[in-house]
């Protein structure tokens, strides 16, 4: 039945189609979302009435005795970790701790036998003796306690690489406090 009109009333009827179209789109984009802020007003209620009650409670702790305690632990936890910054710094001074640092990183074919520690005013000095297995050993010793930050000056006898095997070393370390 559409055929039968006229081409200047299909275009009428075409424009009318679009138009309801076009407003029901738009009634239904509006409905969706009018009903979206339907479901966000609760939300946003809710949000406010925490917010509310949060900020009631930071009121009470600004002003309250629990900011002053809180406070007063922060400056004891400060002092705590700078004793302990401290006591670090002297633990790697400690006989203990030069003798671990300097043991830490030997290879099992070296076995000490004897560790003499002697300090200083403003150096101290490490005297290892022992029996390494081979030139390598030793030599692979000297090289770790030169590597590292703590011993000035390392020193072996060259008397002591004499030997292939089984050599007897003393080994002296020397570094500032």
């Amino acid at each position: 039945m559409f055929n039968l009109l006229p081409d200047i009333d299909k275009r009428a009827l075409r424009k009318e189609y679009r138009k309801r179209l076009v407003v029901c789109a738009l009634f239904l984009s509006l409905a969706t979302i009018l009903v979206a802020a339907a479901f966000e007003i609760p939300r946003y209620y809710l949000y406010r009435t925490t917010m509310t009650d949060a900020k009631a409670r930071m009121a009470v702790v600004d002003s309250g005795p629990l900011l002053e305690a809180a406070i007063a632990f922060d400056k004891e936890i400060m002092e705590v970790n700078n004793l302990m910054k401290i006591s670090d710094l002297y633990k790697n001074l400690s006989a203990y701790g030069i003798m671990s640092q300097a043991l830490e990183k030997k290879s099992s074919n070296v076995s000490v036998q004897d560790f003499s520690y002697t300090r200083g005013a403003d150096q101290f000095t490490v005297v290892l003796r022992g029996v390494a297995l081979d030139r390598a050993s030793l030599q692979s010793l000297k090289s770790v306690f030169e590597q590292g930050s703590l011993f000035d000056s390392v020193e072996v006898p060259l008397s002591d690489f004499a030997r292939n095997k089984d050599l007897n070393f003393t080994l002296t370390a020397q570094g500032k406090i």
